[in-house]
């Protein structure tokens, strides 16, 4: 890592539910058609995933004759971020959630000391075009929950493990929080601000 430096941030925002982002990042049945950069150098019956510690990594073999030089490694760390690794090149994600059908994507692109200007602006060039498509996948996706006519199915544990992985630890982190909530008898929100509660029993119990 001491052989990468920041090289500048960017954003976009999105029409759906952050779990949609995350779902979408997780597998890979839509590379072939929707990414065929990815497709013209990779080859997808190679792709798996590896699960453990709330990360899911990511890995997939090029094909013969087609070596692109970028051993990209992406690995999505549970709740909602990622890094995706090359030779040249690496982009942290953050999922921020904005609203519950709005996401706010946030990039930091980090660039290896060695990589020419025009190494470094076409693997730049080649990944924001990939987000850019997912998010238009995503946006796709949400409407389709929206109209409430998509049916849920069973997940692939091998072709969804990712997703499967993810909806797992969702699980258990939800169920965890609604128990805290149970036990205390009150609604617990992490990221709202708590007021002081000392000295003023009194006027808390008059109100």
């Amino acid at each position: 890592m001491n052989d990468y430096s920041f090289d500048h941030a960017w954003d976009m925002n999105g029409d759906y539910n952050w779990k949609t982002l995350v779902d979408n990042y997780n597998e890979c049945y839509h590379c072939g058609v929707a990414h065929p950069g990815i497709a013209a150098t990779s080859d997808l019956k190679t792709y798996k995933v590896e699960t453990k510690g709330g990360q899911i990594q990511h890995f997939v073999e090029d094909k013969p004759g087609e070596e692109s030089g970028l051993d990209v490694a992406p690995t999505f760390f549970f709740p909602n971020a990622s890094v995706t690794m090359t030779t040249k090149y690496f982009y942290l994600m953050r999922v921020v959630p904005t609203s519950e059908t709005t996401t706010s994507m946030q990039y930091e692109v980090y660039r290896h000391k060695n990589a020419t200007d025009d190494e470094f602006e076409e693997v730049d060039k080649f990944f924001k075009q990939v987000e850019s498509k997912d998010k238009g996948l995503c946006n796709a996706a949400q409407k389709n929950l929206n109209s409430g006519v998509y049916v849920t199915g069973d997940l692939n544990s091998i072709n969804e493990k990712g997703v499967l992985y993810f909806q797992i630890l969702l699980k258990e982190a939800v169920v965890q929080h609604r128990q805290g909530e149970q036990k205390d008898g009150r609604e617990i929100w992490p990221a709202r601000r708590m007021a002081a509660r000392y000295g003023i029993e009194e006027e808390i119990d008059f109100c």
